[in-house]
């Protein structure tokens, strides 16, 4: 089992948005910047945390994501896995065009029929 956003969430949701909280020992500034042509969602985070002498110091972040469509993931469903379900991941529903994460549901079998445990990467879904 496994979620990732929707390339609805990147585009629609984080977008070129920027979010901003703070609280007593902890405020952040997220920064998004997406783009269509690549799908690609490029977000920086601003940290303030407070240390141990009561001063906030500064941390940052940058995260680069790319979006891939429900079909994308599936092509890359290793031998000896099948799909059982991919449900919209906050609802637990059927998975629809506004859903925000998306959420998959795989099985394994080792020689005896069991579950077994095994690890795959999607990074041959990027060949840019």
């Amino acid at each position: 089992m496994f979620d990732i956003s929707t390339s609805y969430k990147m585009q629609h949701v984080l977008g070129k948005n920027t979010f901003a909280e703070s609280h007593e020992d902890i405020a952040f500034i997220w920064e998004n910047e997406y783009d269509p042509l690549g799908k690609t969602l490029q977000f920086d985070m601003t940290l303030f945390l407070e240390s141990e002498d009561e001063l906030f110091e500064r941390h940052f972040e940058s995260h680069h994501l790319k979006a891939y469509e429900k079909e994308e993931i599936l092509t890359c469903v290793p031998e000896g896995f099948k799909c059982l379900e991919v449900l919209d991941g906050d609802t637990l529903n059927d998975l629809h065009t506004t859903s925000e994460r998306a959420l998959f549901i795989l099985q394994a079998s080792n020689r005896r029929g069991t579950v077994g445990r095994e690890y795959w990467q999607v990074d041959q879904l990027d060949k840019s």
